[in-house]
């Protein structure tokens, strides 16, 4: 009993890694117009990192993997509304919805990377294995 949280941690930490790639490769292509666009290419070292430390290390894994969650999981709640605002500012605007849902900024990119940061809560949460 007690490997799972190193299961969610490993998971926490792929995650990361590919949400944050992802989140790279769209802002750059982008230009990183704006400053926020680097909030996420700046956390995903920081979580991936906390999650791979809580491989090895409890304290890691009672410090900073739940202060790096839920700083993932407020940027990506954050990241939301820029997405949202991104969306409602296209041409068109509330009067193409659906439209401007699919070709503008993605939705559920920023819901992925809290996600990841929900992982790492729920890792933080569980028990620890014994040896």
């Amino acid at each position: 009993t007690g490997s799972f949280q190193k299961h969610l941690c490993v998971v926490t930490a792929v995650g990361t890694l590919c949400s944050g790639g992802e989140s790279w490769y769209s802002h750059y292509k982008d230009n990183f117009k704006y400053r926020i666009q680097w909030s996420p290419v700046i956390m995903t070292p920081l979580l991936a990192g906390a999650a791979l430390a809580s491989l090895v290390s409890k304290r890691a894994a009672d410090t900073l993997l739940p202060v790096a969650s839920a700083a993932a999981m407020l940027n990506g709640a954050i990241g939301t509304g820029y997405h949202i605002r991104g969306i409602l500012r296209r041409p068109g605007g509330k009067k193409k919805p659906l439209y401007n849902t699919l070709y503008g900024p993605p939705i559920f990119a920023p819901m992925l990377f809290s996600a990841c940061g929900l992982l790492g809560m729920l890792a933080y949460l569980m028990r620890r294995e014994r040896r």
